[in-house]
């Protein structure tokens, strides 16, 4: 149970950092390999492409073609 609890205070911890970065302009790079969405680990093929990656493959992926779809532009 405590590791359920640590996990949702990570992502609690991480949707404030966020929220905070965007009002103020900055982007959060966490950089602990720990997807933002999901909670998996990021590969570390994508890491050494950008050690500030926040989100695993799969989910940036959705990320876009969800921004994609909002903006219009399916």
């Amino acid at each position: 149970m405590a590791d359920e609890a640590d996990y949702a205070s990570v992502l609690e911890q991480r949707t404030r950092d966020h929220i905070i970065a965007a009002h103020i302009g900055r982007p959060v790079l966490h950089g602990d390999g720990i997807c933002i969405d999901c909670g998996e680990d990021i590969a570390p093929q994508r890491l050494t492409i950008d050690p500030g990656f926040t989100r695993c493959v799969r989910c940036q992926t959705l990320t876009e073609k969800r921004e994609a779809r909002l903006a219009g532009h399916d």
